[in-house]
């Protein structure tokens, strides 16, 4: 590929209905836009004991817009909205389509050497078109505020570069749903010089209760896809998700697209 950040900045392509973040920043008047399409499945859920069980489908089709541009070098400003169809299987009345969150925020470069990178990042959330699910996985109601420090590391695997990441935070959710904690991992590399495999889990523990039927829960998602420059300025990704684990939480499967523009 062209760099390893190219392969960094794509995480963000695999972004599921949680808040995506990395740890490399853009440089001073540089940007990207990555537009991500996912569409998912969910006839099967966990229970509170952590076993699948039998749910009334949840099928799924989100499109989000991730812009980054580059303030200054150590300054990145983030913005992202989002679309969303959803529809639950004999429940008609909560079939809803429309614009589904906004969220402006801001990672900052605190550390770096060659291969490493420290930065720190926070991201508002404005629920636009308000979804209540006892479900806090799909539920769209309330505001979120999000902290998160984040980790990069960039390596040679063989001949191939490649890179790793990790990023840890906390969601502060307004409304019935609970706070949360994040902990996301990803782990890239060449398979040839414009083509990229990256892997991602994405973990996600509510801390406590939450109120009028929001009870603790936790899923863990996995996305494993493949990108491909077409040029120096376009790449396009193509991959799928599942749901690995989780309690009081649905069973996804699907499969997520990407279109990336650098500016």
């Amino acid at each position: 590929m062209k760099t390893i950040l190219t392969g960094a900045l794509l995480l963000l392509a695999a972004a599921p209905a949680a808040v995506q973040a990395q740890a490399w920043v853009q440089p001073e008047g540089k940007g990207r836009v990555i537009t991500s399409v996912i569409y998912s499945r969910s006839d099967k859920g966990f229970d509170q004991n952590g076993d699948v069980i039998d749910i009334n489908d949840y099928d799924q089709l989100q499109a989000y817009f991730n812009g980054e541009f580059g303030l200054t070098d150590d300054l990145t400003l983030l913005v992202t909205p989002s679309v969303r169809s959803i529809d639950v299987e004999n429940e008609p009345f909560r079939s809803d389509t429309g614009f589904q969150f906004l969220d402006v925020g801001a990672r900052y470069r605190v550390a770096q050497s060659d291969s490493t990178v420290f930065s720190l990042q926070a991201k508002g959330r404005l629920s636009i078109d308000s979804f209540r699910d006892q479900l806090a996985q799909v539920s769209g109601q309330g505001n979120e505020l999000q902290l998160r420090g984040q980790v990069g590391h960039g390596f040679k695997l063989g001949s191939q570069n490649s890179f790793a990441s990790v990023d840890a935070g906390y969601n502060f959710r307004s409304k019935d749903p609970p706070n949360e904690y994040v902990v996301d991992l990803a782990i890239g590399t060449d398979l040839s010089p414009s083509f990229m495999v990256i892997g991602n889990l994405y973990n996600t523990f509510s801390d406590s209760r939450g109120n009028n039927g929001f009870g603790s829960y936790r899923y863990h998602n996995v996305i494993l896809s493949g990108v491909y420059d077409v040029s120096d300025s376009v790449s396009l990704q193509l991959g799928g998700i599942a749901t690995v684990a989780g309690r009081n939480a649905l069973r996804e499967r699907g499969v997520i697209a990407g279109f990336w523009v650098h500016f």
